[in-house]
Parts: structure tokens; sequence; C-alpha cells
């Protein structure tokens, strides 16, 4: 049930948002003569009560967060009175809306209590539009909100709103934004009429309803657009502490600019040895990899933006990103290079953008670099992308040579292996962003490699035949105990060419759309295996609005040539077999110790989804 809710908010959500979270789909109702809908004065006994179920969060700007808020909610329904009914149900989100009648003319106050934090909006007239939020629960910069018990509507100063002037006749539309995580579940509002001494839950004989859902289809969603787009309670009370995903030219650079072959350059620099100190040939104990100097990660300009908001605490609210490379030092690479290339190649290529550098230190030999630019190249009359790995010895460091053995290969085949059991949705989405690779041109040589244990929850066979990608779809089917170590070494052994690449996968992952050719770059045959950093966002975030923290100690990914698997083994399936945990450290131990370099660095945009485990038989398993 949690994975097909988490799954409705990934897929589902681009009903009426696109990729950036702007509106897309509701664009053609934009023209809708918003007020035409107001004046409901007649008072039917009811407000419309938009549920949404299984995000995480206690503050109102969580519900806000929410992927399918505000256009999509889950429960579609109706309250007879100003209060939800008091539930345990967790992970909960209510928007409640509205008109409310006042019988007299004179001051009214409102108050709200609820759990955990809410929001009590009030328009001047009955115009959504002209909203002010009157009253809430929970301080903005609190992100665990606050909480009341049942109609404890004095705990806090901010629950109460100040004496506003109402007229009889009137209908005043009125909303509540609440959001719930654990324990008990309930909101209610209060008014103290003209003359009252007490204040009393606003009744059935007071309000009414905004959307009529026996209306034409037409109204309900020209209703549902004017209280969804530019309306004031959506704006976020506190945004501090968030990251925004932003585009960057490595992105799609290889699918961009024509890439500019090794072979055109392979005369630019002379050739050196290449074999870090770091770099070993020996069998590990268990977790040396670890606790030895074996993981260097790298210094990468430009700013890769990387550093990411974790939460709320002013003195510990990033988790850091790549380490920054110094723009001097960047560009006296570049220009070293540029001038080696100019006395080879004449004024045939001229620099137009420097997308990326990484420096990997070796204190005692040298500095390697990966150079990526885009050159203009005059014989084309085109862009081309130089994407070439070059080396400083220590000893000259006004030096560049090129490293022995380490250029990567352009058009080498990736082979995504990954093993699954009952995990229908998440296996969809997979499936549904590789074909969204492929058919929007962003990469064509790879394959998926589906290891999968009798899964009942989903057709694959039928998955593979509508995918848009069947021939790049292999599917190998189980019927034994779950079996991690050996479906992947399974999902490895079905792949017959050494000189492809293995990428064993995860779920719940959202990969960037250069996941391949960032996999070919850092998988070198012979000399390096690829692991890359994956970005969990917590529990109510999303990539649009993001809490998240880097996964610094798991390998679940992990991108070496067959031909290397090979030689080191692959997974233990003696030491890992029905349980799982730990299982990546110790295929860290055999690479390693294989004389292979490990390439370790934070990727940008590729995003592990928080899922809850407490009734998962793969967490069951676990070591």
């Amino acid at each position: 049930m949690e994975i097909i809710s988490v799954l409705k908010r990934i897929l589902i959500g681009g009903l009426f948002t696109s990729e950036d979270g702007k509106l897309s789909d509701g664009d053609e109702l934009t023209g809708v003569n918003c007020k035409q809908f107001r004046n409901r004065t007649s008072v039917n006994g009811h407000l419309n009560l938009h549920e949404w179920r299984g995000w995480c969060g206690h503050a109102v700007d969580d519900l806000r967060r929410e992927p399918l808020f505000p256009f999509k909610p889950q429960v579609n329904t109706v309250l007879d009175k100003f209060a939800t009914n008091v539930t345990k149900r967790s992970l909960s989100g209510n928007r409640i809306f509205g008109y409310v009648h006042p019988p007299t003319t004179g001051d009214f106050v409102f108050a709200i209590s609820s759990a955990d934090g809410s929001e009590l909006w009030l328009s001047s007239n009955d115009d959504p539009k002209n909203s002010k939020k009157i009253a809430y629960l929970g301080d903005p910069g609190n992100q665990y909100g606050a909480s009341t018990h049942f109609g404890k509507f004095q705990v806090k100063a901010s629950q109460t709103s100040e004496a506003i002037r109402l007229e009889a006749g009137k209908a005043y539309y009125v909303e509540v934004l609440q959001k719930q995580k654990y324990n008990q579940d309930h909101v209610e509002v209060a008014w103290k009429m003209p003359g009252d001494e007490s204040l009393e839950i606003i009744g059935s004989r007071y309000i009414s309803q905004y959307m009529d859902y026996s209306a034409e289809k037409a109204e309900i969603s020209a209703r549902l657009l004017c209280i969804c787009k530019d309306h004031p309670t959506l704006s976020f009370a506190y945004d501090e502490f968030m990251t925004r995903e932003q585009y960057d030219l490595r992105d799609d650079f290889h699918s961009r600019v024509e890439d500019l072959p090794h072979s055109e350059v392979s005369d630019i620099l002379p050739s050196c040895p290449y074999q870090p100190s770091y770099v070993i040939s020996k069998k590990l104990y268990e977790n040396e990899a670890f606790v030895g100097n074996f993981i260097q990660r790298p210094r990468v300009f430009p700013n890769d933006r990387t550093d990411i908001n974790m939460s709320h605490d002013i003195n510990n609210h990033i988790s850091w990103g790549n380490k920054k490379l110094g723009k001097n030092d960047a560009l006296q690479i570049v220009s070293t290079y540029m001038e080696a290339l100019a006395k080879k190649k004449g004024d045939r290529f001229v620099l137009k953008e420097i997308v990326n550098v990484e420096a990997k230190d070796d204190p005692k030999k040298g500095t390697r670099y990966l150079l990526e630019m885009e050159l203009l190249d005059k014989t084309k009359e085109r862009s081309v992308r130089l994407s070439e790995y070059v080396y400083r010895p220590v000893k000259n460091d006004t030096v560049l040579c090129d490293p022995e053995g380490f250029q990567w290969k352009r058009n080498v085949t990736v082979f995504m292996v990954i093993t699954v059991k009952n995990y229908g949705p998440w296996i969809r989405f997979l499936v549904n962003q590789l074909a969204q690779i492929y058919e929007k041109g962003y990469d064509s040589n790879f394959f998926l490699v589906i290891v999968d244990f009798n899964s009942s929850d989903i057709d694959l066979f039928q998955l593979r035949e509508n995918s848009g990608i069947k021939d790049r779809i292999a599917i190998l089917r189980h019927f034994t105990e779950f079996h991690k170590t050996r479906a992947l070494n399974d999902g490895v052994r079905y792949i017959k060419d050494p000189n492809s690449i293995i990428f064993t996968a995860d779920l719940h992952i959202k990969f960037p759309v250069n996941i391949f050719d960032v996999v070919r770059k850092h998988a070198i045959q012979g000399k390096s295996f690829y692991s890359p950093a994956v970005l969990k966002l917590k529990c109510g975030y999303s990539i649009t609005h993001q809490q998240a923290y880097w996964e610094m100690m798991g390998y679940g990914l992990f991108g070496a040539y067959k031909s290397d698997w090979d030689s080191f083994e692959g997974l233990d399936e003696v030491k890992f077999t029905t349980r799982w945990g730990g299982e990546d450290w110790d295929l860290m131990d055999r690479a390693i110790g294989a004389n292979l370099e490990a390439e370790r660095f934070r990727l940008p945009k590729l995003y592990h989804y928080h899922h809850e485990r407490k009734s998962d038989w793969y967490e069951f398993a676990r070591m």
C-alpha cells in the first residue's frame, strides 16, 4: 500500500505539474474568470475536505511539499461541521475549504486546534484570492510543528485570531491547512460570536461548500484551478534551508554536443605511467576498504551545487557535497591543455565553455584530471565535446601527459542489473525512466537485466512488452527464496561480453539522464570501478523541495567492466545468502584488492526516495 502511494506521487504528480513543479496540463484553464464562482450565499451545511495520505511531516509546509498537493487529493469528501473526526491515522494532511455565513453582524473571534501543525485562512469576502492567515498552530520555522488535544483552542496565542468584523447575509471564504505525522489526528475550528463569552465549533448552520461535485466537470475543474494556482494559502510560510534542483551544463552535455573521439586528440600529450599510490593488489581483510586510505574523492569545477540542505538546524543544516576545485587551478590546467592542442592542431579548435573539470589528487605521485570542454571545431563549423583524462606528475607540475591505459570508451554497452521481488510499482518506475532516456535521445547503448523472484504484484513480461524498449530488457526468473548476491551474480553471468560494463542498481532511485555516460567515464577497463554516492531525500521532501543527505556508507550502485567483475569474482554468495546487508562493503574489499582504483563522488540528480519499511519483507531479511 505504501509503495503504491509513494509511486503515485512520482508518476501521477505530472498530471498537473511539469518536472520543474510548474503548472502544465491545467494551463488551458488560466482564462477562467474565477469571480463567476463567488457569491455562494446559500447555506448547505457542509465544507469540502481534501485529504492526502502517506506523506511525512508535522508542519503545514510539509503538506505544501507533497507532490500531489493541491490538485490530486487521495480523499475527496465533505464535513458537516468545521471539525474532522479524531482518528489514529498517521502521515495525513488536510485541506478544508468553503464558506462561513455569520448569523449576525459584529466582531467575531476565530480559533483553531489540531494535531499537528495547522493554519486558518479567512477572506474579507467571498473571493478566495483575498484570504489572509488569521490563526495558526506551529511556528513556521519549526519543522516539528505543534499539537493540541481535541478542542484545546488556547494552548498557544497564535491559535486565536484578532476580532474580525463580519456582516450578516454575506459569505466569507475560509480555508484550513493541517498536517499530521503520528498518533492522534484531528483539526477543528471554532468562533466566538458577538456577545458570547466562549468559543464554539462552527456547526452546519453556518457553513457551505465551495465545490459541488454534482456540477458539470468543466465547472469542477475551473473551481479547482481557482484555488490551486496563484492562491494565497499555497505559499510557503518558511522557505529557508531548502534546496532547489537547477539545470547544469553537465546534465545533457553528452547528448547535446557531438562527441570528439579520443583518436582525434590522442597525439596531443606524451604518454606517462599511471599507477596511483593508493591502488593495491592484495586480499583485503573485512571492511579494510573503509579503514584504509584507498578511496580518494575528486575536486570539481565549476561548482556542481552538491551542498544540500538537510535540516532546519542553522548550526548543522548542510550535507556537504563534492570538494571544490579552485577556479585558478582549473583555468591553469585548461590553459595548459589548450596550448598543447594548438601546437598540434593549429587554430582548428576554439574553447567555448569549460563544462566540467575533476581533479583527483595523489600527494605522492600527482594529480589526474578529467577535462570536459565545449570546443568550436572550425573544420566542421560546429561545437564538439572534448572529454579527456590528463595527468600532472608531482615531480613536474608544469607538464601534462596522457595517463597510460586510463582513457574511457564512448560507445561501450552498459548493462544495468537489478533484482526484485514484489516491488512492481518501483520496477515500473525504473523502466519508465530508462524508456525516457532512450526515447529522448539521451542514451541508447544500454540494457536492463531484471532478476526476479517470482513477483506476484506485476507482470514483468507485459511491462517489457509495453515499455518501448522491449529489446533492451532481459528477465531472469528465480523460484527460490530471495538471494540477493546470487541473483546479481546470475544477472552478470547472463552477460557474455567481457568488454561491456556491469552496473548494479537499486530500486527507489531517480537516475539523472546522463547516468550511463557518467558510468562509462569512470569505469575504465582494468583500471577502475565506479560507485556513485546517492542523495537520500528525507521523508516529506521531494526533488522540487529538497532536504536530503548524501549516503556515503552505501555502495549498492556499482559499475565495472565485466572482465574486471569476473577477475574479483563478483559478490560473495556463500557469506551473503538469503540475508542481506554488508554485501556492498564486501564487494568494495574485493574490487579494491584486485588492483582497481575506486571512483567515488556525489553524483548530482541521483536521488533515493524515502520509503517506509515497517512491514517490508525486504527489511526483515536484513542482516
